[in-house]
Formats: C-alpha cells, structure tokens, sequence
C-alpha cells in the first residue's frame, strides 16, 4: 500500500512491487498537515490507522480499505 497526499486528503493505493501504484483502496480528509503525519496498516491489510495531522491532533482515524467496484 502507498499513501499520497491530494490537497486535504490522504489518498491510499495499492501497491505492486513491479507495476507500481495500484487501484485507489481509500481516502479520508486530513486537513493540513501538522508537524509530522503517520499512518499503520492493520495485520490483515484490510484498515489503515492515520493520525497527525492539525484535523486530527491527537486522534487516531481508522480509515477501511476496500478495492473501488467498477459500476460498468
């Protein structure tokens, strides 16, 4: 899984070690960035735990992973 910043949000993607950057699994609003930002991936890949930022302070956000559905 890689995480990447766009604007006020961490955006999460899956993670393939030859091809790159993958399908978008989440995103969840952060605000602007504090002094440092840190994010776990829970034991079963399946939730991300984020905290950091000046939205969050001393919080810890649990953020669900799920691959996108295609609706076509």
């Amino acid at each position: 899984m890689i995480g990447r910043t766009d604007k006020d949000q961490l955006v999460f993607y899956s993670l393939d070690p030859v091809a790159g950057q993958g399908k978008e699994l989440a995103r969840t609003t952060i605000g602007t960035a504090g002094d440092w930002m840190a994010w776990a991936i829970s034991p079963d890949g399946k939730q991300v735990a984020v905290t950091g930022s000046r939205q969050l302070r001393e919080t810890v956000r649990i953020v669900d992973c799920k691959p996108k559905q295609n609706t076509t």
